[in-house]
């Protein structure tokens, strides 16, 4: 459903902003070019940008207006990279480790991640250095208050730093 507004967004936005249709190109041109992915995927990655908005959109207002939402998908990514994270505290004791990164699909799925594994591993706090912008819906900090954004917007590379504060 997602992906068919995105494209529905996509072809009709492209026809009046040319920024909007070159970006759109550009992911497929990438994709086909220098990746060498096949056509068919290709061309599913023009309208990659909108779908990350509406999916990003559709996890902050559903948790927003829901308070408390399921995705089991993103669960199961938590679930393990909570077993990955915790072999790796237990081989290097005090060493930080550093999660990387999940933005592609959406900032918010992104958040959703890092708020699943912070409550796994019992933190009472975790924190994202991130490229995308903060606050582009209402206020994160508001809905996702143990999570500490550091904006960097010099690079689009996310990582995520393990090393909260045991929950109480």
């Amino acid at each position: 459903m997602l992906e068919r507004a995105a494209a529905i967004t996509w072809h009709v936005r492209s026809v009046f902003d040319a920024d909007f249709w070159a970006s759109g190109n550009v992911r497929a041109e990438i994709e086909r070019d220098i990746l060498e992915l096949p056509t068919s995927t290709s061309d599913r990655s023009r309208i990659g940008g909108q779908l990350e908005k509406l999916i990003d959109q559709r996890i902050y207002f559903g948790r927003d207006i829901r308070k408390q939402e399921a995705w089991p998908d993103m669960d199961a990514i938590a679930e393990e990279l909570t077993s990955k994270v915790a072999a790796l505290k237990r081989a290097a004791p005090g060493q930080p480790v550093f999660i990387s990164p999940f933005h592609y699909v959406s900032q918010y799925a992104n958040i959703y991640i890092v708020e699943r594994i912070a409550q796994l591993l019992g933190l009472a706090s975790m924190s994202v250095v991130s490229g995308v912008p903060q606050n582009q819906y209402g206020d994160d900090h508001a809905l996702i208050p143990c999570i500490r954004c550091f904006t960097r917007m010099a690079t689009r590379t996310v990582a995520v730093w393990v090393c909260g504060l045991p929950a109480r």
